[in-house]
């Protein structure tokens, strides 16, 4: 790109060139991370749509497992695809008339699990952990104080109160997660004085397909919230005395399991790691996702909107 005339670079033309410049930069980092890997470092589940979902349970129908592979196969279970802590498959309850089911070529021509509910009261089936609802399934393996959470998903509905994933930590319901209430998302972690909440306006990523990043870090008292790499949201002076137990967690429902409670929209994927994740893990794993589903980066696009300006500026003046 050359400014007009050529030796005429003033700082105008040189800022413009610097902007696009880093905004390349960041494009061309952003396609190599999509030959990267997710950090599997503290990565103690892994749930993928395209990846290991099933359309009943062998261990009770006494037959072997049967893909999801078609579209509105309905999922019941959901297999963990991570390594170093494996076996944390998704069940789905079955206490319901709708269950969440597999839609094909949802998000760049990948797969997704979709939860359509009709109405607040209906209870659509929402996949989950549960042990025997009270044992201790996962062992020590998610007694931390801190946990790291990224989803791939898109909503339907901002208003109604629904959640896309919400945890159980030492017998109290919904110590942390996101819920979508009144126009909001809801962001939220416990602490030794209650409940914290990162709250936005929904509609600031309205339906589309976003990555959500949660970080919370009990050992230095903060809590974060990001959107397609961006933080928008967090918390510091946070007290937490004691390491909480993970008893179950459930991806489409609160915790109470009620009607109105149930996910409207679509995920495709989520991580959840037994640690706070850095900055550069965080920013690896969001590049990555971004990448894999298509979904616009903010910071290189806007760089490389704004040094077009810039030069388009100068060529007028």
């Amino acid at each position: 790109m050359i400014c007009t005339p050529p030796t005429k670079l003033t700082i105008g033309c040189i800022l413009g060139r610097c902007v696009m410049l880093a905004g390349i930069t960041l494009a061309a980092l952003h396609a190599h991370n999509a030959d990267a890997a997710i950090t599997t470092t503290g990565l103690f589940a892994h749930y993928d749509a395209g990846a290991d979902t099933y359309t009943n349970n062998p261990a009770k129908s006494g037959s072997t497992a049967d893909p999801a592979d078609t579209n509105g196969d309905q999922i019941w279970e959901w297999w963990d695809q991570a390594t170093a802590i494996s076996g944390n498959n998704l069940v789905q309850n079955n206490n319901t008339t709708i269950q969440a089911s597999l839609k094909t070529n949802a998000i760049n021509g990948l797969p997704s699990i979709i939860q359509s509910p009709v109405g607040t009261s209906t209870k659509v089936g929402y996949l989950s952990l549960d042990g025997s609802e009270g044992a201790d399934p996962y062992g020590t393996a998610m007694d931390s104080k801190n946990i790291t959470l990224t989803a791939v998903f898109k909503n339907n509905i901002h208003t109604e109160p629904h959640y896309l994933i919400s945890f159980k930590h030492s017998g109290t319901d919904d110590t942390f997660g996101v819920r979508f209430n009144g126009g909001n998302r809801i962001s939220y972690a416990a602490s030794d004085s209650g409940i914290n909440e990162i709250t936005n306006d929904a509609s600031s990523i309205g339906t589309d397909w976003s990555i959500l990043t949660l970080v919370f870090d009990g050992d230095n008292g903060t809590f974060k919230e990001y959107v397609n790499g961006v933080e928008t949201g967090s918390l510091t002076g946070l007290t937490v005395s004691t390491t909480p137990e993970l008893e179950r967690f459930r991806i489409g429902s609160a915790m109470n399991r009620s009607g109105g409670s149930r996910f409207d929209g679509e995920y495709a994927e989520f991580l959840i790691y037994n640690t706070a994740l850095s900055d550069i893990d965080r920013a690896a794993n969001e590049s990555f996702l971004l990448n894999k589903y298509a979904i616009p980066e903010p910071a290189s696009f806007a760089l490389l909107g704004f040094g077009l300006c810039v030069l388009a500026h100068r060529r007028m003046t």
